[in-house]
Formats: C-alpha cells, structure tokens, sequence
C-alpha cells in the first residue's frame, strides 16, 4: 500500500464528525441547531451562577455551587469561535468536535495574527521527537475513541447521509 493511505483514508473521516463535509443540509441545519441551543443553555448557566452578581446573603452552599458550575460552563464556553464583530461565542458546524477544533483554529489567529492551519506543520517539523511522539500518542487517543464510537453506531450514520445523493450534500471549506 501507498504511504499517504492512512491520510487518505481518515480524512474524509474526520471531515464528517467535524461536521465539514458529507452532511445533507438538514442534517447540518439540525447540528447547528442544536449547537446553538446548548451555546444559549451555557450563557444562561454562566450568568445564573456568576458568583460576582450573587448577594452577599446568599447560604453558603448555594456560592460554592456557584463556584463549582460558572467554571465548568465557562471551560465548555470556550469550544465555542468568537465572532469578530461582537466578540461572542457563535456556532459554526453542527457538531462539538467541528466548533471546538474551529475555535482552537481561530485562537492564534486572534492571540498571534497566524494562521493556525497553515503554520501547524512548520511547526510540526521544528519541535523534539519526544514532544511529537507525546502528541501523536494524545492524538491517537482521541481519535481511537471516534473511531470505537462509530464502531458502535453512536455517532452520525453514514447511510443516511449516502441515501440522500450528494446533490443535497452540504460542502464547506474554511
């Protein structure tokens, strides 16, 4: 077999739980849907719990739940890619992995002015083996775990998406 057949092999894959490509357009208009609605749940969650904003009364247990569910929101806050105009979080694909890799992308744009796609394997080249191996190995974790999970049949399916016909297929390049 060619070198290059695992890429070849994985990358439409990978396409499809970011939510990039090979989604028919009511499926993506779902995604998105849900997504937004799980972005609206977490604002929401944020400002209820907002510890500055609590009165000073407030019985203790209810501050340190305060404490404990502002962070965990915010954490899942930042999967979110910022719009450039408001600044606030916006839901972009369909799917958790698909806005969280875009907001990892669109943070060294925001932070360093780089394009994260397109520096990532110069970089890749310059770092130790050892810092390479060590990434290889978390990558290979995350995505055994997409892969047993389709296995399994928990994620999207595919024959629904070929039993719709590629012309009502959404394609998006970023």
């Amino acid at each position: 077999m060619p070198a290059g057949w695992k890429t070849a092999i994985s990358t439409p894959v990978y396409m499809l739980f970011e939510g990039r490509r090979f989604w028919p357009t009511s499926l993506f208009a779902l995604g998105r849907r849900r997504e937004r609605a799980r972005l609206v749940s977490l604002l929401r969650r944020m400002r209820r719990y907002d510890s500055d904003r609590l009165p000073s009364a407030v019985p203790r247990g209810a501050r340190e739940k305060a404490d404990r569910i502002y962070p965990e929101a915010a954490v899942d806050l930042s999967g979110f890619a910022l719009d450039r105009v408001t600044s606030m979080p916006r839901v972009i694909w369909p799917t958790r992995l698909g806005n969280l890799i875009a907001a990892y992308e669109q943070y060294p744009r925001l932070k360093y002015g780089l394009d994260a796609v397109f520096h990532w394997p110069r970089l890749w080249v310059t770092i130790s083996k050892e810092l390479r191996d060590e990434i290889d190995n978390q990558q290979a974790g995350g995505w055994a775990a997409l892969y047993i999970g389709r296995a399994n049949g928990s994620c999207c399916c595919p024959p629904a998406v070929c039993r719709c016909g590629y012309d009502r297929l959404t394609y998006i390049d970023v």
